[in-house]
């Protein structure tokens, strides 16, 4: 009963979960799958648990990258993390989830499957991408500014050689001025 007590309350905290966990024994038979697995498939998780296979449950871009058609005995021997996997949606959404493999093994260090875990990372690539965006639109900016700023500099150079033109103008003016005023007082 203790045992029993134990699972029901791991498959709760599994079922829990806010993000898709799923396992699979070394021939690839799906044997855990949580509530947020349920929303990649047709199938509920008591029709898949001990009777479907990871490629039989899985539309091909999951299975695939998970477990390669190229490579279908493939075992993994140490945790495999950055797994990029792209999903359409009915909704014409695009999905990006990083997904990580965690090897499942016996007291004995026997492998035994696989833990998969799906991670919804659609939000980060997409403020990323807009980063990107706006990074560009910040450089034309900086770009357009840069030159508005150089053609200001430049009218400025040339406004301020024309005002000493015009301040050695008025000294020469003022300066005849005066002598003018000189030559009206002696006459």
């Amino acid at each position: 009963q203790e045992l029993t007590e134990q699972l029901h309350t791991s498959n709760s905290i599994i079922d829990a979960l806010p993000m898709p966990l799923f396992a699979t024994d070394n021939d690839h038979i799906v044997v855990l799958f949580n509530k947020e697995c349920e929303k990649f498939s047709d199938f509920s998780k008591d029709e898949i648990i001990n009777n479907m296979s990871c490629t039989e449950v899985f539309d091909t871009d999951i299975s695939e990258k998970i477990y390669p058609a190229k490579q279908p005995n493939r075992v993994y021997t140490s945790i495999q993390d950055n797994i990029k996997i792209e999903i359409n949606r009915s909704d014409d959404k695009t999905e990006i989830y990083n997904t990580t493999v965690v090897p499942l093994k016996s007291t004995n260090r026997q492998q035994n499957g696989n833990f998969i875990l799906l991670q919804n990372h659609s939000q980060y690539y997409r403020l990323r991408e807009e980063m990107q965006i706006s990074i560009c639109n910040i450089s034309s900016v900086i770009k357009v500014t840069n030159k508005s700023i150089r053609q200001l500099v430049t009218s400025l150079t040339q406004q301020s050689a024309a005002v000493e033109q015009t301040n050695a103008t008025m000294k020469e003016f003022t300066m005849l001025i005066q002598q003018s005023s000189q030559i009206t007082a002696k006459v």
